[in-house]
């Protein structure tokens, strides 16, 4: 069964390859790891379209994929975010680190991002602060900003605010992301999300 539900799981993730594209600047997930074996999968939308899912791999380990894209474009532009996450508390409120990695690519730049975040909540409610580190060959248009970088760089530190309603076997995640760049600028990307499990 295990089985089974694991090959769905890249099944539906894979066939996100089709829209992929820019960068995904949310959340949506809770401080709550998965348990083992158990999958959710979901469609969610920052002002981008983002496909992906999560798995439980051991106790409170999880790790999610997603791919995202413009609306505007369905272009060869592709990102695909990969993240871990590992449970510190749960007593009460939850308390859990996640490490993300991205990949963006198109004809004119390769951006490799990496973000840690600490999240914090309970089944209903979460907040987290994550740090965002981006190295590039070039610039990038990101968040209204054309922010250029040589080698690594640190572009935001965001803070998400979230809720979430229904329960694990589907939910729907509306949150507000904001971003404080190096910059001095202040960004708020609200999303939401709706996600199965099985």
């Amino acid at each position: 069964m295990k089985i089974k539900k694991l090959f769905t799981f890249f099944l539906i993730i894979s066939s996100g390859c089709i829209i992929s594209g820019c960068f995904s600047l949310s959340t949506l997930q809770t401080a709550e790891t998965l348990p083992p074996g158990r999958i959710q999968a979901g469609v969610g939308y920052d002002g981008m379209i983002e496909v992906g899912g999560r798995v439980g791999i051991i106790s409170s380990v999880d790790a999610g994929v997603k791919y995202c894209t413009s609306e505007r474009s369905l272009s060869i532009s592709r990102l695909i975010v990969i993240d871990g996450k590992y449970q510190l508390w749960n007593s009460g409120i939850d308390g859990s680190f996640d490490i993300g990695y991205s990949l963006y690519h198109n004809n004119d730049i390769t951006t490799y991002g990496y973000y840690p975040m600490l999240l914090i909540g309970q089944k209903h409610w979460y907040v987290g602060v994550k740090g965002n580190y981006l190295s590039t060959s070039g610039s990038i248009d990101l968040l209204g900003s054309n922010i250029h970088f040589s080698g690594i760089g640190y572009f935001a530190t965001s803070v998400v605010t979230g809720g979430m309603i229904g329960t694990d076997n589907i939910k729907l995640l509306v949150e507000l992301n904001t971003f404080f760049t190096n910059d001095s600028h202040t960004y708020y990307i609200p999303a939401i999300g709706l996600f199965v499990g099985f």
